[in-house]
């Protein structure tokens, strides 16, 4: 039995967003799939530039957002595996940065 995503990289539109060019389809990585979610990775080869998006069935179709960044397939992963920063965590930043210990450039 197919999934119910296995048909959306064809559906999906196959233009890169910022430089416009043709993508394969080979440049669309599944990372995720279950529960009528769905998370791609999608690379330009013409370009360089990654998009990570989430997408959703729902009852009228197909709902998706998606963010452009530079990070790899890879990198993705890791932070989606990462652990979740804790309250206490931000907080003793906060102290160190506060107190002159610690810089934090932006």
């Amino acid at each position: 039995m197919e999934s119910q995503f296995s048909q959306i990289p064809k559906k999906l539109s196959h233009h890169c967003p910022m430089c416009g060019e043709q993508l394969a389809d080979g440049e669309i990585d599944i990372l995720r799939a279950r529960d009528g979610e769905m998370m791609v990775y999608v690379t330009c080869n013409s370009c360089g530039v990654g998009m990570v998006a989430k997408l959703s069935v729902v009852p009228q179709g197909l709902v998706g957002l998606g963010v452009l960044t530079d990070m790899s397939r890879d990198e993705v992963m890791g932070v989606r595996q990462a652990k979740p920063v804790s309250a206490e965590e931000v907080l003793a930043m906060k102290i160190l940065t506060d107190k002159g210990f610690l810089e934090i450039k932006v």
